[in-house]
């Protein structure tokens, strides 16, 4: 297993967890788009290394293929904010059951984003 200091697990990190760029939005109006935080890098059974967690955040539309990935805490303060940047707005939200996303509806944007939950 390599180290986080090894050259190629740099250019992993440095590549997949880079933030889209600013005007890149995922959706339309009317369109779902499925959110999802993960959770990477767990030992498995509680063996072996301490790693360090990193959670991601990822979202796709269906309909058009866009994605996007990035490095990002769960946070309300950090997903609605992250939200309203790169979800264009009148998308409809599919999103599990996490607290954070309870005020998706709430956020100031025109037409307003649909949220359900999904199981």
């Amino acid at each position: 297993m390599q180290d986080d200091s090894h050259p190629m697990v740099q250019l992993f990190y440095g590549r997949v967890f880079e933030p889209p760029c600013e005007p890149y939005r995922i959706g339309h109006p009317g369109q779902m788009v499925k959110l999802d935080e993960s959770l990477i890098a767990k030992r498995k059974n509680n063996v072996g290394r301490m790693l360090e967690q990193r959670w991601v955040f990822e979202g796709v539309c269906p309909a058009t293929g866009q994605g996007l990935l990035t490095h990002i805490s769960k946070t309300a303060a950090t997903l609605l904010p992250f939200m309203i940047r790169h979800v264009e707005p009148g998308s409809i939200i599919h999103t599990d059951g996490l607290p954070s996303y309870n005020n998706i509806d709430t956020l100031p944007v025109n037409p307003p984003l649909q949220h359900l939950v999904v199981d």
